[in-house]
């Protein structure tokens, strides 16, 4: 058994937690880390696997986890893997970009590693993704003004748009040297944060979608853009 997990820590937790109060030199410390991770990208995906182990008298498991690909991203979050669980598409926060990756074939020793395809430019940043069967679309939660999502933390009343952005595969190309893969890009919805207040993850039903936030209660169902 194994799974892909994303891993990022985009600056230093304070003493008192997200939720406690901050000093000064704590807020200062997490603007310094927060833009030098931006210049220098460093969060990694890891491949987490379970190792059966036997003893005279009892048979547990335990997991280990490595890095399973060398490139680095400036915020890897959300994480979906194709019905075939060949590719597995990564997003990338703050880098506004979704990236995809082709799970190599596994064996008792290495497990699944990740080789790199490509890369998906999106015009905002994206939080949690999921990979549609039926289409094969990649379906994700937007993030249209990241300021105000950042915000949230110390003033999570202000009102923050959020939606659902839906990436299509174009069937000309696979890509080019640049690493740009041919997706088409669409919103499939944006809403102004009244009703829900930042979009954490979006998942369409039919002619529906439905929405959620670590910020707001419930979830904001709604019908979805024609055209």
């Amino acid at each position: 058994s194994e799974i892909f997990v994303s891993k990022w820590l985009w600056y230093s937790k304070p003493l008192g937690g997200d939720h406690g109060s901050r000093t000064f030199e704590e807020k200062l410390n997490e603007v310094k880390e927060s833009l030098g991770k931006m210049l220098i990208p460093a969060d990694v995906l890891l491949r987490c696997s379970r190792r059966a182990s036997n003893t005279t008298s009892t048979s547990t498991s335990t997991w280990e986890c490595v890095e399973a690909t060398a490139m680095k991203a400036k915020m890897y979050n959300g994480l979906a893997i194709s019905t075939d669980r060949t590719k597995l598409f990564a997003v990338d926060t703050a880098g506004k970009l979704v990236r995809i990756f082709r799970i190599i074939g596994s064996d008792d020793e290495r497990g699944s590693l990740l080789s790199w395809q490509g890369d998906i430019r999106v015009p905002h940043s994206l939080d949690n993704i999921d990979y549609e069967d039926a289409s094969g679309d990649l379906i994700a939660g937007s993030i249209p003004v990241g300021w105000k999502a950042l915000r949230m933390k110390d003033a999570p009343n202000t009102l923050t748009p959020g939606g659902l952005l839906r990436l299509s595969k174009k069937p000309q190309r696979e890509g080019g040297d640049s690493g740009e893969v041919d997706y088409e890009v669409r919103e499939d919805l944006i809403m102004d944060g009244t009703d829900l207040s930042m979009t954490s993850t979006a998942i369409a039903w039919g002619d529906k979608v439905m929405l959620g936030s670590p910020y707001s209660r419930g979830i904001a169902i709604c019908r979805r853009a024609t055209g």
